[in-house]
């Protein structure tokens, strides 16, 4: 039998927890609202409904919608015009952003780590950033996030590259990630423009004026890009100043969405939600002292894991400066910590005999042929909102997309009702027309009007037409 390597092992364990967990959420229906919400827009774009400048949401609310920039939609409508309207397009879509942020984390350790010679160990990152519930559970939710994550990735790995280039073609492109970055969550994205500042005072690889300099061109690569783009397509002004006047300044002065009580409940909800991870980081380290009676230091190594720290501070403690804080929004910054994280733990991976490893490679294959046998079984069930989903799928097979119906005022606020009738059956509800064939109410509600007769009995929903 042809001997396994430690990293094939590893690297079939990763497999195999991606394919038992991430692999069976795409073929799960329900999702969270703010997900369901993205998908509905971008399924929208696909069918002509909405510019790319001017997205819509539904015909009755937010038919204008500028609550985020609209890169993130316009990338996904490409998925929905090429795939159609499955609702398992935008998980597809959300999988394909893990992969490439998986290949993100590969290239900065390897790039990183390449004087140390541990580029093999590419696996340990990626292996501690999928086993975050966090991430777990963004990339099963067609959050904005999902996106963002590999192209701060990427363009830190380009500003890398960048540092022994004597041209700014590597700066340019690690703008250009931060660009398309910007045009999707705004102003969130651009943390990674931290990154020469802190490579100059860590690594001394660059002048601090060397640092600013790079900092301030790749700032104006950004803001050259965003100019051209209204240059060449005016109507992306209006749609631009919109979303930061309704979003970014109104979150500024405290104005828009306020989700928690003080703005450092970010930095309590982050240590709970990366608890897990500093656990294990602990509980290795703390085997490797009593196994060596010591812990590997480098001072080398505490650079680059400093670096990495940093990095991942940069991209969260900015979110204290609202009150609109969702411990999700922190997400494309967790590559960076769980690289830190396994640049202490890299020397503490013991070398397994090859029995352990063969053990450890079948456990992976057995992982996988699980993952996959799990994803058939559950194909096309409920993760959530079964009940709610049913009553949808009922209504769409009796009234045509892209009707408007009337509803009680409890429904017209029921967001999720809205999201999933908007995305699976292409209707519209609201409660100030009364001149509308259909009318949808709840089903524990007495409904009398002799112009509406029964016409759809649903489980929580009851239907009539005029």
């Amino acid at each position: 039998m042809k001997t396994i390597g430690l990293h094939t092992s590893f690297w079939l364990v990763c497999s195999a927890i991606i394919a038992i967990i991430y692999i069976p959420a795409i073929v799960q229906q329900g999702m969270f609202l703010d997900g369901v919400t993205y998908a509905a827009i971008s399924k929208n774009l696909s069918h002509g409904i909405g510019t790319w400048w001017k997205p819509s949401y539904t015909a009755t609310f937010n038919s204008e919608f500028y609550g985020h920039p609209p890169f993130f939609f316009i990338l996904q409508s490409f998925f929905f015009a090429l795939l159609g309207d499955s609702f398992i397009v935008e998980r597809i879509f959300s999988f394909i952003m893990l992969l490439c942020t998986i290949c993100g984390i590969i290239v900065v350790w390897r790039e990183y780590t390449k004087p140390y010679n541990l580029q093999a160990y590419a696996w340990l990152p990626v292996l501690l950033w999928i086993i975050i519930p966090d991430i777990i559970w963004t990339f099963s939710n067609n959050l904005l996030e999902t996106a963002i994550s590999p192209l701060v990735l990427f363009s830190i790995y380009f500003f890398i590259k960048s540092i022994h280039s004597k041209t700014l073609l590597f700066i340019a492109l690690g703008s250009i990630c931060l660009w398309i970055a910007y045009g999707i969550k705004g102003p969130v994205a651009l943390f990674p423009l931290s990154f020469f500042i802190i490579h100059s005072i860590l690594f001394k690889q660059l002048t601090i004026s060397k640092a600013i300099r790079n900092t301030i061109i790749t700032f104006s690569f950004v803001c050259i890009l965003f100019i051209l783009l209204c240059l060449i397509e005016p109507r992306f002004v209006h749609s631009f100043t919109t979303y930061h006047s309704i979003q970014v300044f109104a979150a500024l002065r405290g104005n828009n969405e306020i989700t928690v009580s003080w703005r450092g409940a970010i930095l309590v909800n982050l240590f709970i939600s990366l608890l897990p991870l500093f656990v294990i980081t602990i509980v290795f380290l703390f085997i490797q002292k009593i196994r060596t009676k010591q812990i590997v230091k480098k001072r080398t190594h505490n650079q680059v894991f400093l670096f990495f720290i940093l990095l991942f501070v940069s991209g969260s403690l900015p979110l204290v400066i609202t009150l609109k804080q969702r411990i999700f929004y922190a997400v494309p910054s967790y590559s960076f910590i769980t690289i830190a994280c396994a640049l202490l733990l890299v020397h503490s991976i013991p070398t397994l005999s090859v029995k352990s490893r063969h053990i450890t490679a079948i456990i992976g294959i057995i992982g996988v042929c699980f993952g996959i046998c799990f994803t058939i079984y559950t194909n096309n069930t409920y993760k959530k909102d079964a009940v709610l989903l049913q009553d949808i799928a009922t209504i769409h097979t009796h009234i045509p997309p892209h009707t408007i119906i009337g509803c009680t005022q409890e429904l017209a606020r029921n967001w999720k009702l809205l999201a999933y009738l908007q995305r699976f059956a292409s209707i519209s509800i609201t409660d100030t027309r009364k001149d509308l064939p259909y009318i949808i109410v709840e089903k524990h509600k007495d409904f009398q009007n002799s112009e509406y007769k029964p016409y759809i009995l649903l489980q929580t929903l009851n239907v009539y037409k005029k």
